[in-house]
């Protein structure tokens, strides 16, 4: 629990500190602009197909299992279960965060526009929010005990999870579409056809 709630709260820290480098440098950012970039929406068309098929057991992944040996050999030289639980809390972050642009869309809209103290606090508040689970499990880890068991119903889920994967991976490409589109109804009508 604690290298997990280091690995959210470090990865919260590196978003503040980023979007501080790029106000710094003149960058205007906002929370959700990356959606308005093809190159992103196509990254994200592949990376989420890629999680499906080895959500669906086509291939599969061992990148943080490599990735925590490899940093425990020659880096840490500690326990692997420090590392995967740090980037496990890094990896949380990255797929989590997007997700909750509608509850913190404002909070995070307010922080890329005030002052850098003031950004770092929210964020700050953000990656503790984000790890408060992890909080829980620490001071009373007796709740691990009502959490639902490994079994065959993972089998199971593992379908209906790749299902809205895959919904998502036609939303994006509906939006990646509408970029296209627009370019192409621009460009028939400057040339008058």
């Amino acid at each position: 629990s604690i290298s997990s709630i280091l690995g959210i709260v470090t990865t919260f820290m590196t978003f503040s500190l980023l979007a501080i480098i790029l106000r710094k440098v003149g960058i205007e950012i906002g929370w959700g602009m990356q959606f308005q970039q093809p190159i992103f929406l196509m990254l994200m068309i592949i990376i989420l197909t890629l999680f499906i098929l080895n959500l669906l057991g086509f291939y599969k992944i061992n990148l943080f299992n490599k990735l925590s040996n490899i940093l425990n050999a020659y880096l840490l030289k500690t326990n692997t279960v420090f590392v995967e639980g740090f980037f496990s809390g890094v990896l949380v972050t990255l797929l989590a965060t997007p997700c909750t642009a509608p509850l913190v869309g404002t909070a995070i809209s307010f922080a890329l526009t005030s002052n850098y103290i003031t950004t770092v606090f929210i964020f700050s508040l953000m990656g503790l929010g984000m790890a408060l689970p992890y909080f829980v499990i620490l001071i009373r880890p007796s709740i691990i005990l009502y959490l639902p068991k490994p079994g065959k119903w993972m089998n199971k889920i593992k379908y209906i999870l790749a299902f809205f994967l895959f919904c998502t991976v036609l939303w994006l490409g509906d939006i990646l579409t509408g970029f296209y589109e627009k370019d192409y109804t621009y460009v028939t009508k400057e040339n008058g056809n």
